[in-house]
């Protein structure tokens, strides 16, 4: 099994296991708690409370009716009331410890024997006094400490045909009936949904342990997505060192293990570039050496033949011999002439890369300077075959001549290489933002410890130069901005010379020749 998927796994299991045993318990817990609010001595209990109150009700409304019906039937109570007198004596002559009441026909209370527990209005715990039966009714009215037991009944007019009011007799019970009810009802439902209850509770704790677990694979997923792309970055760093690529850098975005292991990485990479460079540096100055001693070897060379050449016309001359003279003199100074125009040829061609001049940048057409460059080689070996693929449509900026001649040199060479057969492949196209030119041949290539080399100047065994011609093209190059590099051809035969520029200044309709 690969890292992620382990890790994954790891951080689920490492997650979901405590979570199972924590719902396990809870469910064990929160069941053991329901099966305790069913428990049938508390019912029993319950439904007898219920059945004494409803006994001791039955008591009292036995008394209060009586007592209400003495006070409602009473005549002078009717006859007071027709006249909208004062009840209060009539009322409390009846039974002077009972709380008694009596309200007119539209329910507002008219008199109360104790007004502060007394309702204002009968419509407050009974119908309308139109609506009431003609014979008591009893009611009950909760209280924080208990109940207001209340019993009802209309008085009526003279001929019995018109409700005057309603008379009511008041007990306070130390117990609220329709507590009790409440509460027996409230309890049955409980128990009745005991069953459902577990069942949601089970359905509940399921759904936390799949969230649980689904978020724990979406936070180990977030883990590994950030571990793979740290540990991609590494990856990269790593082909591209393998590449050459010394400049490349891991991006560095956290505080942690991995940040560590890719700034040691950079350190590396730093490093390595470093080492290079003081390399690249020592076999640069040792072949700068061996250029400069070859170079005072090749200057000595013909010193000896314009030597031997003076002194012979020396000492011809003071002998006296005129004989051949002219024909002597004739090839001495051919001699002189030609060792000292080497000279100057070799001369002339380390200066020209001393003294490079700086590029004068005008937007121009690689395939132009690629024509330009062909035109001036002239005529090509009757072997060699020379394919341009040209998008004419490229403007850049540099120096036209500069890059010229250095496309001048790269063909040169490569015919060189390929010893007068094979075929030549120059193309100039788009790449992303920039251009890139590549001139392709099918010589033998260049041997790898040589390519380090391959720019550096050297004293070249070619007739006519001194192997000056790929410096003064990388410096060319370099003064540009712009980026050559050396690669063996996707064939296997033949190397390629890549120029590549960052970027172009225009793109008109493209033609490709």
């Amino acid at each position: 099994m690969r890292f992620g998927p382990k890790l994954t796994l790891s951080i689920t299991l490492a997650a979901l296991i405590p979570t199972l045993i924590f719902l396990l318990l809870s469910y064990d817990l929160i069941s053991r708690s329901i099966e305790r609010w069913a428990d049938e001595r508390v019912e029993r209990a319950l439904i007898e409370s219920s059945r004494a109150i409803m006994e001791i009700e039955t008591f009292h409304a036995g008394q209060m009716s009586d007592l209400v019906k003495r006070i409602a039937m009473d005549v002078e109570l009717a006859d007071a009331m027709e006249a909208k007198k004062p009840v209060g004596d009539i009322v409390t002559s009846h039974a002077p410890d009972e709380i008694l009441a009596v309200y007119d026909r539209s329910g507002r209370l008219l008199f109360s024997s104790i007004p502060d527990i007394t309702p204002k209005r009968i419509t407050d715990f009974l119908p309308p006094v139109e609506d009431l039966s003609f014979e008591p009714t009893t009611s009950d009215i909760p209280m924080v400490d208990g109940e207001l037991f209340a019993c009802v009944m209309p008085i009526l007019s003279e001929d019995g045909r018109q409700k005057l009011g309603a008379a009511v007799v008041f007990r306070k019970l130390p117990f609220a009936r329709r507590r009790v009810e409440e509460g027996k009802r409230l309890y049955q439902a409980q128990a009745s949904g005991r069953s459902p209850a577990i069942r949601t509770v089970l359905i509940t704790l399921s759904l936390a342990a799949i969230l649980i677990s689904a978020i724990s694979i979406a936070a180990s997923s977030l883990v590994m997505r950030s571990v793979r792309r740290s540990l991609r970055r590494l990856i990269e760093g790593i082909e591209e060192i393998g590449k050459g690529n010394l400049d490349y850098r891991v991006r560095v975005d956290s505080e942690d293990e991995f940040a560590e292991l890719a700034e040691a990485f950079n350190r590396m990479a730093g490093q390595i570039k470093r080492n290079r460079e003081e390399i690249k540096r020592a076999e640069k100055m040792a072949a700068w050496r061996e250029v400069a001693q070859k170079l005072a070897h090749e200057i000595k060379n013909p010193l000896t033949p314009i030597q031997l050449s003076a002194q012979r016309l020396k000492r011809r001359y003071r002998s006296g011999d005129k004989e051949g003279f002219e024909e002597l003199l004739d090839r001495c100074v051919d001699t002189i002439i030609r060792e000292v125009e080497g000279v100057k040829r070799l001369l002339d061609e380390f200066s020209q890369l001393a003294r490079m001049p700086p590029p004068k940048m005008e937007p121009f057409s690689p395939a132009e300077a690629v024509e330009a460059a062909i035109n001036l080689y002239g005529e090509m070996p009757n072997e060699i075959n020379v394919k341009t693929e040209l998008d004419r449509s490229v403007r850049v900026m540099g120096d036209f001549d500069q890059i010229k001649r250095a496309i001048f040199n790269l063909i040169k060479n490569a015919v060189e290489a390929m010893k007068g057969m094979g075929e030549i492949r120059i193309s100039v196209r788009t790449e992303g933002e920039g251009v890139r030119i590549e001139i392709s041949d099918t010589g033998p290539g260049i041997p790898d410890e040589m390519r380090d080399l391959l720019f550096v100047p050297h004293l070249s065994k070619k007739p006519g130069g001194m192997g000056l011609g790929l410096a003064i093209v990388k410096k060319s190059i370099d003064d540009h901005g712009w980026r050559i590099e050396v690669r063996d051809n996707p064939e296997g035969t033949g190397t390629s010379f890549v120029i590549t520029i960052p970027e172009r200044t225009q793109r008109a309709d493209p033609k490709t020749s």
